[in-house]
């Protein structure tokens, strides 16, 4: 019988162009669709975009995909929230991509091993109406993704935000470093320096990706990420798309401390590919073959993160 081990916190939702995707206030700008890598992300599991009944197909091969797992028992899934102006209103003409928390909530309805997570822009004016709802609804955790929703998460207008989270105990997992695959707004509000004041609040933090900054090899937030470890017992990171060319530089210095280890999450940013050939000399070829014989995609991440000595037997943070 398949033991559900862990919990990947770190799951995209998609919906394109359909009826029933508009009807939720989604918004998928025409550059977003047009963009190569998002087709070759669609036809990577086996999707197309222009397929109507794309949206139903990608929730439900998801929630199979980790039905079949057997390292993965359940995946927190989230929307992005959209970009709002200085009177906390949605501006569209700003906004590329929106997915809605009505609509992921929605879609994941009977599916056994998908769990819903919240995402909340802090400068929507009914943004603590919004979290309410979310925890409402069980919601396993906020994400925010600050540079392409353009708000720095040190700003003090904040606080009242992290408060009400820190009292409905839930924590808020944001991207991490910069960011490429969508618009960005201001590339340093990815920087986990940036977290300082939110982690006082008593929030409990996930930064994504390890903490990696995304610019390939060149890693700017490595002593950050050891001060952040060594004051904040509520600091943790997820290893999401650590497979990914851009974020690989923070691999070995993750591996090197292991004071960090305790800290880490598993998360995978499906549906970004688990790139295998990226860590084909760290892996050698045995084990190599081995992972990429694996045709789950949980299982082969998880597996490729638990040769590297970064997959999390007892994750820190038990999602609800």
């Amino acid at each position: 019988m398949k033991k559900p081990l862990l919990t990947d916190c770190h799951i995209h939702a998609l919906a394109f162009d359909s009826k029933k995707s508009e009807k939720y206030g989604n918004i998928i700008h025409k550059s977003f669709k047009n963009d190569v890598s998002h087709w070759y992300i669609a036809r990577n599991h086996n999707l197309n975009f222009r397929d109507p009944d794309f949206n139903e197909k990608y929730i439900s091969n998801l929630n199979t995909e980790i039905e079949k797992s057997q390292t993965v028992g359940k995946g927190i899934i989230f929307g992005l929230d959209g970009v709002y102006d200085d009177k906390g209103n949605l501006d569209k003409n700003r906004t590329d991509f929106m997915i809605t928390n009505d609509y992921v909530f929605d879609a994941i309805q009977k599916k056994k091993y998908l769990k819903f997570g919240a995402s909340i822009n802090p400068m929507r004016k009914d943004a603590l109406d919004e979290l309410e709802k979310s925890v409402d609804r069980k919601a396993s955790l906020v994400k925010v993704l600050p540079n392409t929703q353009g708000f720095a998460p040190d700003d003090k207008k904040y606080k009242k935000f992290y408060r009400s989270i820190v009292k409905h105990k839930i924590p808020l997992l944001i991207h991490s470093g910069y960011e490429f695959a969508l618009k960005p707004i201001d590339q340093s509000y990815g920087n986990p320096d940036r977290y300082k004041m939110a982690l006082d609040e008593g929030v409990e933090i996930i930064g994504a990706h390890g903490c990696a900054t995304g610019l390939m090899f060149v890693e700017l937030y490595k002593k950050t990420i050891l001060e952040l470890i060594e004051k904040y017992p509520n600091f943790y990171m997820d290893v999401s798309a650590l497979s990914v060319i851009t974020r690989t530089g923070i691999v070995p210095f993750l591996r090197k401390h292991e004071e960090i280890l305790p800290r880490l999450l598993f998360g995978t940013d499906f549906p970004i590919p688990a790139f295998i050939y990226t860590f084909y000399f760290s892996l050698g070829l045995k084990k190599f073959r081995e992972i990429k014989k694996i045709n789950n995609y949980f299982d082969q991440y998880a597996k490729i993160m638990n040769e590297l000595g970064l997959l999390p037997h007892k994750p820190p943070i038990v999602f609800k």
